[in-house]
C-alpha cells in the first residue's frame, strides 16, 4: 500500500509540475500564438489529425504495435546502432558548433589553459576562491588536459578537446544508466530510459558546455549502478 501510494504521489507531482511548466510557457512574453505563421498552424493541425487517425483506427494501431514489436525483437541490433549513429551526429555537432562559452565555464577553461601552458596559477586561484565547489572538476580536467598534451601538443588546451570529453562523460552516463535501470527493474524499462535520455540529451546544447552538470550526471549514474549491484 505504501509503495502504491508513493507511485500515485509521484504521478500527481509530475502532472502538477508539467501543468506549472505549461502555465509558465504560455505566460512568457516570447510565447505569442498570434505571431505563428500559417505554415506552423497547418503543420500542427496535420499532426493532431494524424494522431487522432492513428489512435482511432484499430488497423493502424495494430500496424503500430507490429512495428514496435519488430523494433523490440531487433533491439540488440537497433539499440547499439542507434546509439552509435547519435555519437556520430554528436561529433558533427561539436565540430560545427565549437564556439567558446563565457561565464563560469569560460573562466574555468581559461584558468586551466593558463595553468597548463604558462604555469600561471593566478586565474585558477581567483576562480577556485570564488567557486571552491568546482575544485574537484577543475583539477580533474586539468590532469586530463595534461595527459592529452603528452599525446599531442595543444590538444589539452583546445576547446574542442574539452567538448569531446564532455560528450564522453554524457554518453558513458547514459550507458551506465541503462545497465542500472536493467538491474533495478527490467530490460524494457532500461531501453525506455536509455531512449529518453539519449534523444533528450545527446543532441542537446549540453554536449557543447563542458561543465559540472554532465560530470554530475555521470557520477549519479555510477552511484545508481553501484546501488543496483548491492541492493
Amino acid at each position: 500500500k505504501i509503495s502504491l501510494a508513493m507511485y500515485h504521489l509521484i504521478n500527481v507531482l509530475f502532472i502538477t509540475a508539467m501543468m506549472l511548466t505549461f502555465y509558465g510557457v504560455v505566460n512568457q512574453g516570447l510565447f505569442n500564438p498570434l505571431i505563428l505563421t500559417n505554415g506552423v498552424w497547418v503543420a500542427f493541425l496535420i499532426f493532431v489529425l494524424a494522431m487522432m487517425l492513428i489512435l482511432g483506427q484499430k488497423s493502424l494501431r495494430k500496424l503500430a504495435q507490429c512495428c514496435l514489436s519488430f523494433v523490440w525483437s531487433k533491439r540488440q541490433i537497433l539499440g547499439p546502432l542507434s546509439f552509435v549513429m547519435l555519437i556520430v551526429l554528436q561529433i558533427g555537432l561539436i565540430k560545427l558548433i565549437s564556439a567558446p562559452i563565457g561565464w563560469d565555464v569560460g573562466r574555468l577553461f581559461i584558468s586551466n589553459v593558463d595553468l597548463l601552458l604558462e604555469g600561471n596559477p593566478n586565474h585558477a586561484n581567483i576562480y577556485l576562491s570564488m567557486n571552491p565547489n568546482n575544485s574537484f572538476f577543475f583539477f580533474m580536467m586539468h590532469h586530463l588536459s595534461l595527459l592529452a598534451e603528452k599525446f599531442s601538443s595543444g590538444l589539452g588546451s583546445s576547446w574542442l578537446f574539452w567538448q569531446g570529453l564532455n560528450t564522453v562523460f554524457l554518453d558513458l552516463g547514459i550507458l551506465i544508466l541503462f545497465f542500472a535501470a536493467r538491474t533495478f527493474y527490467n530490460e524494457k524499462l532500461a531501453y525506455l530510459v536509455a531512449f529518453l535520455a539519449s534523444f533528450s540529451l545527446m543532441l542537446s546544447p549540453w554536449v557543447l558546455v563542458p561543465y559540472t552538470d554532465i560530470f554530475s550526471f555521470l557520477l549519479q549514474a555510477l552511484l545508481l549502478l553501484l546501488a543496483s549491484q548491492v541492493l
